[in-house]
């Protein structure tokens, strides 16, 4: 997904005891040593996102900036993508997410879509680990 979307980063987070635990990251060092990091819900782009606070997709940050309250990043994101990852049941796993350094003024709703598909196949996927779905041959 991180190649198809031109980004730089592609992670999928888990919410978990009232924290946000990065569980898969695909991205280039030094980045990819975010995988098993956490932190809290006040400090995420992801949660803002969940909460509306932020729009789920975000061509350029800096310009997105100048109309909201956008937290602090050890990483510069200049563009931004998040979506939220839902088991069958309705329960809330985490979110999958993608950042590029530089604004990307191509992102559009197809590749929000995009995500939001690739994020209903990280639900099957998760939900196989677990044991709620058929497992692959």
């Amino acid at each position: 997904m991180r190649t198809e979307l031109a980004m730089d980063i592609a992670f999928v987070t888990q919410y978990l005891d009232d924290h946000i635990h990065f569980r898969w990251v695909d991205a280039k060092a030094p980045y990819d040593k975010m995988q098993g990091l956490t932190q809290t819900p006040l400090e995420s782009f992801c949660q803002r996102v969940l909460d509306g606070r932020l729009p789920a997709l975000i061509p350029s940050m800096a310009a997105l900036a100048q109309t909201h309250d956008v937290p602090k990043s050890p990483i510069p994101i200049g563009a931004y993508m998040a979506v939220p990852v839902r088991l069958k049941t309705g329960q809330l796993y985490g979110t999958l997410c993608c950042l590029s350094f530089e604004p990307t003024p191509s992102l559009d709703r197809k590749a929000l879509k995009r995500l939001e598909m690739s994020a209903r196949q990280v639900a099957r996927l998760i939900e196989q680990e677990i044991g709620w779905g058929p497992v692959p041959r």
